[in-house]
């Protein structure tokens, strides 16, 4: 038969080695995209464990580093602890917070401030402690108020200054002119703070708790 004879339409016509051969390459191609395509998922599946074995190293890597380290971190907690403890013996307690705002009049009248007011305001409650603020208004020259807050600062339990505001204080001569002076008024609110043990304790023991699990 002639090549010009063969009509791909109509294959039954073809020779048989001709059909045999065409079966051989299509089932060929067959197989072929069909390898293709599940060599690419494979290819695919073994990128994804791949990258799921590098995850789980690093995990493995991280929790043996801290496992290593667990000691040390018990330590260390057990010495931030202690260090917590000495800071919260400096807040004053409850016989000390009675006597703060006389301590505070005192340092008033040593640094010759004239002590208009002081008084406690509301308490706020925190975790493991309680915020005392006092509002207080004094009047006295710059230097003197200078003074005044350094002593604060150096009282033997915590007391901050939050925040304050600084006016100076006009007067009248004998002509009834008002004129400036060296005087100062400073409104202030300082706070001191109240240990709450009975909160920490509970607290303490939950972490204790949480640590021995």
């Amino acid at each position: 038969m002639a090549g010009s004879d063969i009509n791909i339409n109509q294959i039954e016509t073809w020779p048989l080695p001709l059909r045999l051969f065409s079966g051989l390459v299509v089932a060929g191609l067959l197989c072929y995209g069909s390898w293709a395509f599940m060599g690419e998922e494979l290819q695919n599946s073994l990128d994804s464990e791949i990258r799921t074995e590098g995850q789980l190293r690093d995990e493995f890597a991280d929790k043996a580093r801290q496992a290593a380290n667990l000691e040390a971190y018990k330590e260390q907690i057990v010495e931030l602890e202690s260090l917590l403890d000495a800071q919260l013996r400096q807040l004053p307690n409850s016989n000390e917070v009675a006597n703060l705002l006389d301590d505070i009049s005192f340092i008033a009248q040593d640094n010759g401030l004239t002590l208009a007011s002081i008084k406690w305001e509301p308490e706020i409650q925190r975790e493991i402690y309680t915020e005392l603020p006092m509002n207080i208004h004094v009047t006295g020259t710059y230097e003197q108020l200078g003074s005044f807050a350094a002593d604060m600062a150096a009282l033997p339990r915590i007391v901050t200054i939050d925040k304050f505001d600084l006016s100076r204080v006009d007067s009248k001569n004998k002509d009834g002119k008002v004129v400036d002076t060296e005087l100062l008024d400073m409104q202030l609110i300082a706070k001191t703070f109240r240990y709450n043990e009975n909160q920490a304790k509970q607290n303490q023991a939950r972490r204790q708790r949480k640590g021995g699990n």
